[in-house]
């Protein structure tokens, strides 16, 4: 059974993976003509796992959506910085600070600014979120790649030992 990145072996025959995780036995399998008995536990993986599948060729969307999220979270302070001033101008106006036409020339250019971040952060966000999604169809991809190539590599009768697996398939189909 190919072992899953994160999984920590502890001797030849036995898989621990956490004290707080749920086990899950399965049968002795008998390899080669020795037994052993492995022991999966079911357990939450790492946020580092998300990454295991990544190369080369994926760090530049992973860039862009890393750079990109950080623009899109400053986006937000922003906009409310712009807002700000904006009724604070109304304020001013209200104390008698500024005339009406004053008031008016600088409110427009406030609702400029923020007419321009906001179609700055929807284009940023459309980065972001398209930058994101190309990582995450790249990694699927590397993750079938690589457990179909290992499934290639595998002796036939790794097949016929499993419990769920081509055997157990045949059967019921005959059935």
């Amino acid at each position: 059974m190919p072992r899953l990145p994160w999984a920590k072996r502890q001797d030849s025959h036995v898989f621990k993976l956490s004290k707080h995780s749920t086990a899950t036995s399965h049968a002795s399998e008998k390899t080669h003509g020795t037994t052993a008995s492995e022991t999966e536990d079911a357990v939450a993986a790492p946020w580092k796992a998300l990454f295991y599948f990544t190369t080369k060729k994926h760090i530049p969307s992973l860039t862009v959506g890393f750079l990109t999220a950080i623009i899109s979270g400053a986006s937000s302070p922003a906009q409310s910085f712009l807002i700000g001033k904006a009724f604070g101008l109304f304020t001013t106006y209200a104390a008698g600070g500024i005339t009406a036409k004053s008031l008016l020339d600088q409110e427009s250019k406030y609702v400029l600014y923020m007419v321009a971040v906001g179609v700055g952060s929807w284009l940023v966000r459309f980065i972001f979120f398209t930058s994101w999604l190309s990582f995450g169809e790249l990694q699927a991809k590397s993750a079938r790649d690589r457990l179909f190539t290992g499934l290639l590599y595998k002796d036939i009768a790794w097949y016929d030992r499993r419990k769920h697996g081509v055997g157990a398939l045949s059967t019921r189909l005959q059935v």
